[in-house]
């Protein structure tokens, strides 16, 4: 369900970003809207698995 609420959150706020910045524009209405939403949403949640990988403390082999 957390999924769906954020997929929600997203869609709304790239249609706010779509009103407010000129230049962007989303022609097909509210299925363009959930693409982007899922793409971004995808995006995040690779990135985020990345950068908890990367952000693990390794030991340091030198501390001998």
């Amino acid at each position: 369900m957390g999924i769906l609420i954020r997929c929600a959150i997203t869609a709304v706020a790239v249609f706010v970003a779509g009103e407010l910045v000129s230049g962007f524009e989303l022609r097909e209405g509210v299925v363009s809207l959930l693409i982007v939403a899922g793409i971004l949403g995808l995006v995040n949640t690779v990135l985020g698995t990345v950068m908890r990988i990367l952000s693990i403390p390794f030991p340091d082999r030198d501390a001998d």
